[in-house]
């Protein structure tokens, strides 16, 4: 597994207005790529305003671009692949620079009046149980090692300011030991498969580090084209930066 692993990545933008945004079009835009998929609602009104999404895969990443009232929301994940076991994971370098190259290519002026900017990543460290799992939590949050622990969550944020675009950063780094267990449901010979007719197959534990990096938005800061790729390249480098701290300690 390399160090940039990741379950998921997420870019979303805060605008003014989506009303005449559709998610095929964003994702052509963005991406330049045509969707795959694409659902809508057939009747747009003030009570409905208009919602769309668009999905497409590309090699070994899915992408879904989401259009709702006042955000547009980029969500890349491993392709569905039988090979890749239960848990997939991607390179979440390259889930950036596919999105980055995107808004070089002018894909960013498809984004018009946006106000707030976020990059959301998901991280899966796989422990070989659960003594390893807690081991590598307790490091992480620079917290002597607990023996038994059980129900570890620990979130912080620090905010950090960066010159261009002229914003604050909101810097959330949130850290757990996850349990995922393999059953197989066993039907009785009447009735219905409950977890009561079960095998546990396998038992996986990973540490979770979910990284959430957005701008702290004012009333009054609208970002053009090029300040929206300058904040993309500033956020997924903060994000990868994040990820590579060795313990919270080093978050400065």
């Amino acid at each position: 597994m390399t160090d940039f692993s990741a379950q998921s990545v997420q870019f979303a933008w805060f605008v003014v207005d989506t009303s005449t945004m559709m998610a095929d079009t964003l994702m052509k835009g963005i991406l330049a790529l045509d969707a795959d998929t694409v659902q809508s609602n057939r009747v747009p009104s003030p009570q409905m305003p208009f919602l769309s999404s668009a999905t497409r895969v590309e090699g070994k990443l899915k992408y879904t671009l989401n259009v709702s009232p006042g955000r547009v929301d980029l969500f890349i994940q491993p392709a569905a692949d039988p090979t890749d076991g239960l848990f997939p994971m991607m390179d979440a370098q390259h889930a950036f620079a596919s999105v980055i190259g995107g808004l070089e290519r002018k894909g960013s002026l498809s984004l018009p009046n946006v106000y707030r900017f976020a990059v959301v990543c998901a991280f899966l460290d796989a422990a070989a149980g659960l003594e390893d799992a807690n081991v590598a939590f307790f490091k992480k949050v620079g917290l002597p090692y607990l023996a038994g622990a059980t129900d570890q969550d620990f979130s912080l944020n620090l905010r950090k300011s960066i010159d261009e675009p002229r914003v604050e950063m909101n810097r959330l780094v949130r850290y757990s030991v996850d349990l995922v267990q393999q059953l197989e449901m066993i039907a009785p010979a009447s009735g219905f498969a409950n977890l009561s007719n079960s095998r546990l197959i396998r038992e996986l534990y990973f540490l979770r580090s979910t990284i959430d990096v957005n701008n702290v938005p004012t009333n009054s800061v609208f970002f053009d084209g090029c300040q929206v790729l300058a904040m993309a390249k500033a956020f997924t480098e903060e994000a990868a930066n994040l990820h590579r701290m060795r313990n919270i300690g080093e978050l400065a």
